[in-house]
């Protein structure tokens, strides 16, 4: 069964903001994004049996100004009182099942613990990721097994496309010839581990899948960027002396 493991904030425990960012819009039905303000049109509500209330939630998901998701449930008094029910406190662990399309499961578990620096993670087969000492089984893979991995890792959609963008830029190495390109799934998590992995995923999750990395200019350091930037300046400058 689909699921996900969220992390509480201090502003869950609080306000009932619950971080859903890194579950991805996919884990949820396009439709249920609705508008920046109820005046401005809900999105259609998903069910959520949460743990200890009688009642399930019914919630949309609010997208701000801009149309992008801010990645809460618009009924954060709800969500609230499935936290005080609980006795939740911050850095608790809770789980979000999806059981069907339009319905899911809040749970908590006292025993579940999860790494502190993430606030939704996808829960992992016990295979899937080894210690970095540790060369995992079957480490090279194709392009595409390298999508399909890193889908399932990150839990948002990771097309081959952006695979080959690490590959172009020196994020990760070839390997192969012959027409066979491969990569180390090893150096695929390491990089998605990384700072610069989480930048990419996070920006991702925030202004959709769409997002053409390649012009982040990620690559270069500030003192390269800016070189160039000056130099189109002075460009344009003289094009319209001219």
């Amino acid at each position: 069964m689909d699921s996900r493991m969220i992390q509480l904030t201090a502003a869950a425990h609080k306000y009932g903001n619950l971080n859903i960012s890194s579950c991805g819009k996919s884990f949820f039905p396009s439709d249920a994004f609705g508008g920046s303000s109820k005046k401005k049109g809900l999105g259609v509500p998903i069910t959520i049996k949460a743990q200890g209330l009688p009642q399930p939630i019914q919630t949309d998901i609010p997208t701000n100004a801009k149309g992008k998701p801010r990645w809460l449930f618009r009924e954060r008094a709800r969500v609230k009182d499935f936290i005080n029910s609980n006795e939740l406190m911050k850095d608790n662990i809770i789980t979000i099942e999806r059981l069907n399309y339009r319905t899911y499961k809040l749970i908590f578990d006292n025993n579940h613990t999860a790494p502190p620096q993430t606030h939704c993670v996808v829960e992992e087969k016990k295979s899937s990721v080894q210690n970095n000492s540790e060369t995992l089984k079957g480490d090279l893979i194709g392009i595409k097994q390298a999508s399909e991995w890193a889908t399932e890792y990150l839990g948002k959609t990771v097309t081959t496309s952006n695979i080959s963008y690490l590959i172009q830029y020196g994020l990760i190495k070839k390997i192969g010839g012959n027409g066979t390109t491969q990569v180390s799934k090893q150096e695929l998590l390491n990089y998605y581990k990384s700072y610069n992995g989480k930048r990419q995923v996070s920006w991702k999750g925030q202004l959709g899948d769409d997002l053409n990395w390649a012009l982040s200019f990620e690559q270069y350091k500030e003192a390269e960027t800016t070189k160039h930037v000056h130099r189109l300046y002075l460009y344009s400058r003289e094009f319209t002396l001219n």
